[in-house]
């Protein structure tokens, strides 16, 4: 059964397209064959199945009738790929754009065979890895590369693409002194963390439009760090919405936020950009422990839900409340807990 949908529609060649606000999906008719129940002499016999849909509920027909065998229905791989060279790779996110190219980001530490010519950085920045941004057709061409590093660090963490310019966006964290920021970004220097966190936008060639440090002096004496997971974006305005953790004091919330002072250990942040590269506004959001968000998602009224993990008691020094609200579905601690948080961005938090 399908929920969240526009329209679901059965195609002439028997497969099923799902349409969403977002773009549609294609399900191919799987390949399915009996198995007979002999343990002994296992044989397969295919069989022709195809999809029937009533409503919201897709079902399965075969052409023969089943009785005693079993009816196996094995889902068809439309493409895979390896990506990399000699050494390490890690695609550690993925996305699908408008045009349903998939988009992939990463690290690797391998010298060759990851960008392509004419991209924004086509040879390895050095150190111990380089971040990468991969975009393959959706037939599983590969159209483009590009790293992005410099002579330390840099691990993508994030990618989110803008459906409307076609523009792309990887985040993650980099001890790079140098090769991240572009010209006249809103961070230009390193803030001296043991990790910085680091926005990048691209064109839809590949080409860097600008980058950015974020983060400040580590409060943990070398052992902390900022570092962006996931980001969303608004669809009406194109701002990015920005979520996960940092350890700094200085340099990540902004003046009436909703919390402007560190918690404590680690704290989740939620930051707005413009597309232009400005921070419009970023809030601390956490208690005196461990507090760090990984997932966020944007609604069409303009609220923002960020979602992550908490160590922290939900009364601070002051005794203001500070990851449950009055009247929440779950008020207190319980172990080691998940963190949920809303806010309207247009009230800026």
């Amino acid at each position: 059964k399908y929920y969240g949908y526009d329209n679901l529609i059965l195609l002439p060649d028997g497969k099923l397209r799902i349409e969403t606000k977002e773009g549609y999906i294609e399900e191919t008719i799987p390949e399915s064959y009996f198995v007979d129940d002999s343990y002994q002499n296992p044989t397969q016999e295919q069989v022709n199945v195809y999809f029937d849909l009533n409503d919201d509920v897709l079902t399965f027909n075969a052409n023969k009738s089943i009785f005693d065998n079993l009816l196996i229905i094995d889902p068809e791989i439309v493409w895979g790929s390896y990506y990399g060279s000699g050494n390490y790779e890690s695609i550690n996110a993925i996305q699908r754009d408008a045009l349903n190219n998939v988009i992939a980001s990463g690290h690797t530490n391998s010298t060759n065979n990851i960008a392509t010519s004419g991209t924004y950085q086509t040879s390895y920045g050095g150190g111990a890895m380089d971040a990468f941004l991969v975009k393959f057709s959706h037939g599983g061409q590969r159209l483009w590369a590009t790293y992005f590093g410099g002579d330390s660090l840099d691990v993508a963490q994030g990618v989110a693409a803008d459906n409307v310019w076609h523009h792309i966006y990887i985040m993650g964290y980099t001890s790079s002194r140098s090769g991240i920021a572009s010209d006249s970004a809103w961070q230009t220097n390193y803030g001296l963390g043991y990790f910085d966190a680091f926005l990048a936008k691209f064109d839809q060639l590949g080409h860097r439009i600008w980058s950015t440090y974020y983060g400040g002096p580590d409060s943990h004496s070398g052992i902390g760090g900022e570092f962006i997971y996931n980001a969303a974006i608004d669809v009406r305005l194109h701002d990015i919405y920005i979520t996960g953790v940092v350890s700094s004091r200085d340099s990540i919330a902004s003046e009436g936020a909703h919390q402007t002072m560190f918690g404590g250990e680690f704290d989740a942040f939620l930051a707005k950009f413009t597309p232009d590269g400005k921070r419009d506004w970023a809030t601390y959001y956490g208690g005196d422990e461990f507090d760090g968000a990984y997932g966020i998602t944007l609604d069409p009224s303009g609220y923002i839900t960020i979602g992550g993990y908490t160590e922290s008691d939900n009364e601070n020094q002051f005794l203001e409340e500070i990851i449950a609200t009055e009247g929440a579905f779950q008020e207190t601690k319980n172990g080691y807990s998940c963190l949920l948080y809303t806010s309207d961005a247009a009230d800026e938090l």
